[in-house]
Parts: structure tokens; sequence; C-alpha cells
């Protein structure tokens, strides 16, 4: 009942939803971890910023990040962008065709209304944002830190010298 796109959109926005707060997640770096093209992932990524759901940010340090409070957003906030619902039609005066979608439209139902039920953040795996960060790797361009600075003990002139010896 749910296509491919909405699966692949439902995973996206996990991805995004486990960054922790402040810190966007490529496109790349979704591509791969997703395992889609980029071309397609940005067609979901669209439709996803178009609704709100998620937010992008340009240049070094750029990505995406939520919008929304991913315990307020439930699979259901995505699964309606890319899903089309199923209509009551009774131009088909067929019964056979009626009751097939009658029990379409009341499995419809079930599942938006579990969908509704369940929030991102039921799903996202926050083990990770507790975790404290050293502030040697704070910095966002992920230099190494550098090395403690070396005080020479010699001595500073020549006029120094004769004054150990």
């Amino acid at each position: 009942m749910i296509s491919n796109k909405t699966d692949f959109a439902l995973k996206t926005v996990l991805a995004i939803a486990s960054q922790p707060a402040g810190r966007p997640l490529t496109t790349k770096a979704m591509s791969e971890r997703l395992n889609l093209s980029v071309s397609y992932l940005e067609s979901i990524l669209k439709a996803l910023k178009a609704h709100d759901l998620i937010r992008s940010g340009k240049g070094p340090g750029g990505g995406y990040q939520m919008n929304a409070d991913p315990s307020f957003v439930t699979v259901w906030d995505i699964a309606k962008i890319f899903e089309t619902p199923l209509t009551p039609s009774t131009a088909n005066p067929h019964e056979g065709a009626l009751v097939s979608t009658d029990f379409e439209l009341g499995l419809q139902q079930v599942i938006e209304q579990h969908l509704t039920a369940t929030t991102l953040a039921e799903l996202v795996d926050v083990r990770d944002w507790d975790v404290p960060t050293n502030s040697t790797s704070n910095n966002r361009f992920k230099f190494k830190p550098l090395p403690e600075m070396f005080i020479p003990r010699a001595p500073n002139s020549v006029f120094q010298l004769s004054m150990r010896c």
C-alpha cells in the first residue's frame, strides 16, 4: 500500500531527524547512507522542504535539518505528501467493485490511523546525542588540534651564556 518513494522519504526524514540539533546532513552523506541516487534524493527533499518539514543551508557546513520537532511530526505527515488517498467511487455499478473499494478504504483508514499515532521521535535513535564532545573536535572544519607549544629551556641571548656555565 505504501510506495517506495514514501518509504525512502520516511528513511530520509529519519536520517535527518537522527542528527543532533545544529548538525546538518548533506545530500551526499544521505545518498551514501540510504544508497539512493542524488537526483532521486533531491526530488524527495524538494517535496519535504515544500511542506516545511525540513530546511536547508547552503555552503560549507550546510545541509538539511528538521524544521519541526520530531515529537510533533507523525509518519502520516510524511506519507500523505507522497501517497494519493483513495476516494469512494460510485461510478461503477458492479457490486464486486464496490465491495473491493470499501475494503480498500477501510484498510486505508487503519493504515492512516496507525501512521498518525506514530511520531518520528519514537523511531529516531538519539543515543549518540548525549555523548559529550571534547573541545578539540568541536570545530566545524574538523582540524586536528595543534600540538602543545614547546618552550625551550635555553638562554635567551648571548649574554646569558656566561651565567649558566
